[in-house]
């Protein structure tokens, strides 16, 4: 409801597209597309078609809970003909912990934490972590993290400047 609000409210004033950078929010975008004419950019299925586009197969969802509940990764990842995977419950653990008792609370992100979430990912044959969290897109920064990982934000912001009319360069 609140998330339509809103969404009204932007479309009443002129924008031109909708990003939403919050990856669990996407459990409502349907809803919302229907409800505004604009366009309402799917951060979740953008994401997935770059990680397809580049070739990869087999991707390690790195997200919060909420996110994995409720399934966005893993419907667009069916979507686009690639494999999707979460991380174990330990691992899942070592996840939130960084997002919600470190970079949430203004501190780094634990580089070995991070360090066993990666090996986790590689062992299970992912051949591309998705960094399917706000929080995770600043631990990217911090660790100077690339290649392997995909940062959703990132692909989020491109497509939304890209359909400003402008160039994106990194």
């Amino acid at each position: 409801r609140l998330l339509l609000k809103d969404a009204k409210m932007l479309e009443e004033n002129g924008m031109g597209a909708i990003a939403i950078p919050c990856n669990t929010s996407h459990y409502f975008w349907d809803k919302l597309q229907r409800e505004v004419s604009v366009p309402v950019i799917h951060m979740v299925r953008k994401t997935v078609l770059t990680a397809k586009e580049q070739g990869r197969k087999r991707l390690g969802i790195l997200a919060t809970d909420g996110t994995i509940l409720t399934g966005v990764y893993e419907k667009e990842c069916q979507a686009a003909g690639v494999e999707y995977f979460k991380p174990k419950p330990e691992i899942q653990r070592l996840v939130m912990k960084i997002i919600y008792e470190q970079i949430k609370r203004g501190l780094p992100g634990d580089t070995e934490d991070f360090a066993k979430i990666d090996a986790h990912l590689r062992e299970n044959g992912c051949d591309t972590g998705i960094l399917a969290c706000t929080e995770l897109s600043c631990y990217r920064r911090q660790e100077h993290l690339q290649d392997f990982y995909i940062d959703a934000l990132s692909v989020l912001c491109r497509e939304a400047i890209t359909i400003c009319g402008a160039v994106y360069q990194e």
